[in-house]
């Protein structure tokens, strides 16, 4: 029955909420509850609430629903491949255009000594190391952040030469590899590895899109910059130096205006990557919910839906929240908020709409140069 969302004592709110097994159900319940889009869920307190059990079922069907009686979709969600004659289901596809301004700041080349190019903000590019690829078939329409998640000694002045020595080795397989179109080393070295008009071998089964266009496989669409660092669980602070943070900022304000890449497609490898043997999200995590968004010029995109959730009906498991931060959460809720506003207006279950998408992204893969869903690390080759 529709009507005004009861007011909840916020003395007891907390407590509530973690009952909620969730993250996303919880998520959603604090906003909910507080109004507030800065609540998070507190992993670490689940277990204090001694609420009954009946009461947080009841809270946690309300909101996860809506409000709204709908079939239990979870037999459902095995319809995927006997669907038969499910309606089309529009799902924009990237052309290659970008629909986005380009930023303000006006970046150059100023000159080019040797193998060592001069930008005009300051950046400078170790072009030794740069190979040819295949072609990619438009110009690119964003940026996948990544880490190399190499093996690192730690970063002290008496190491410096075997610090050196160790980014040269890791440097070289990325090269071997053609992985990534650009990597920054600890001591903030902006190296072009893949030519930006060729593709590297970064994403993988990947998703992503904007306002009008949905890509999936990003090794075509979009280019590739990995820092010299290894993945850090949830909101641990990344381990990357001063250095890094600042030829990354300069690095992605010459890429952003080179290109007129928007600022909304500029993203972590976690945000895109995709497992479609069993439509999970989160199969890569590098950068789940610690990279420096607004230290290196761009907004915080971790609040943006997940595309592969609300356009393809991917969905998550416990796994990924283990490994995620409090900060790209947001994105998942408002992802799924959408999707079930959609079921809600479409009068079909969210299970039935997810089945209906699943199908989509099976068509739109088949008709790119991207893995079967059998073999989804074929074209990601991740640097370790």
């Amino acid at each position: 029955m529709a009507g005004p969302t009861p007011k909840v004592n916020r003395s007891w709110a907390d407590p509530l909420a973690n009952r909620i097994p969730d993250p996303v159900a919880k998520l959603r319940y604090l906003r909910n509850v507080r109004g507030d889009d800065e609540a998070v869920p507190e992993v670490s307190r689940w277990r204090r609430a001694r609420l009954p059990v009946a009461a947080v079922v009841v809270v946690v069907a309300s909101l996860v629903l809506g409000g709204t009686v709908m079939r239990r979709p979870a037999k459902r969600e095995k319809s995927v491949e006997s669907a038969a004659a499910v309606p089309a289901v529009s799902v924009p596809v990237a052309s290659g255009t970008v629909h986005a301004a380009a930023p303000h700041t006006k970046v150059w080349l100023v000159e080019t000594r040797g193998t060592l190019e001069s930008w005009s903000n300051g950046l400078q590019v170790d072009t030794s190391l740069t190979v040819s690829n295949k072609k990619r078939k438009a110009a690119p329409t964003g940026i996948v952040f990544h880490t190399t998640e190499s093996q690192m000694d730690t970063f002290e002045p008496e190491k410096a030469q075997r610090l050196k020595m160790l980014a040269r080795g890791l440097l070289n397989y990325v090269r071997e590899e053609k992985g990534y179109h650009y990597v920054i080393d600890r001591f903030g070295r902006a190296f072009r590895i893949v030519a930006e008009e060729d593709i590297a071998y970064h994403a993988g089964n990947s998703v992503w899109g904007d306002e009008k266009h949905t890509w999936t496989g990003l090794n075509d669409d979009f280019l590739a910059v990995s820092l010299e660092s290894a993945t850090r669980t949830g909101d641990e602070n990344p381990e990357i130096t001063p250095a890094q943070k600042l030829a990354l900022r300069l690095l992605v304000e010459m890429l952003r205006y080179r290109f007129g890449l928007a600022a909304r497609n500029c993203v972590t490898h976690a945000q895109v990557s995709v497992n479609p043997s069993n439509f999970r999200v989160g199969w890569h995590t590098d950068w789940a919910g610690n990279f420096p968004f607004e230290e290196i010029g761009l907004p915080d995109n971790y609040q943006l839906p997940l595309a592969a959730v609300e356009r393809y009906g991917f969905g998550y498991d416990p796994a990924f929240f283990a490994a995620t931060g409090a900060r790209m959460w947001r994105g998942v809720v408002a992802a799924e908020d959408r999707l079930r506003a959609e079921a809600s207006r479409r009068q079909i279950s969210v299970a039935q709409l997810r089945a209906e998408l699943r199908k989509v992204y099976q068509q739109h893969t088949r008709a790119q140069d991207v893995p079967a869903p059998n073999q989804p690390e074929t074209a990601h080759k991740e640097t370790h």
